[in-house]
């Protein structure tokens, strides 16, 4: 059996935590940041837990290396977002987009409430404005 080549790490050392939060899954046990080979002690079951997830086979901890994370998400964010869109037109029917169609329900519903609040702002603005 041939010696295991030893892995080596994105970053030499932790990038900062993540504004957002990328991942449903957590821990409190003790967890390894493969982005930078920092391992994180067991948490007391008392303490939130550590949020995680794989990224191209590295598994990120959101509190160690997320800000890593939160720059793709600037730079890509969009372009994504675009691509998925493009997916959806295709075939919105599909499984895969079981959330999309959730995301967007809850998107609208927040994009008309801004609406409202900024239109009844304008129409409070204009009431004030003396008529020339």
């Amino acid at each position: 059996m041939g010696a295991q080549k030893k892995r080596k790490w994105l970053f030499n050392k932790p990038q900062g935590p993540s504004k957002k939060h990328y991942s449903s899954i957590s821990t409190n046990g003790e967890i390894l940041c493969q982005g930078c080979g920092t391992t994180h002690a067991e948490l007391d079951l008392s303490d939130d837990s550590r949020r995680f997830l794989v990224f191209r086979g590295y598994q990120i901890v959101e509190e160690c290396c997320g800000a890593y994370l939160d720059v793709l998400y600037d730079i890509l964010g969009e372009t994504f977002f675009g691509i998925w869109g493009n997916d959806f037109e295709q075939d919105p029917l599909a499984n895969k987009h079981l959330l999309t169609r959730i995301y967007i329900q809850h998107m609208v519903t927040a994009w008309n409430k801004a609406a409202r609040e900024a239109s009844e702002g304008s129409d409070k603005i204009l009431a004030q404005v003396p008529p020339t």
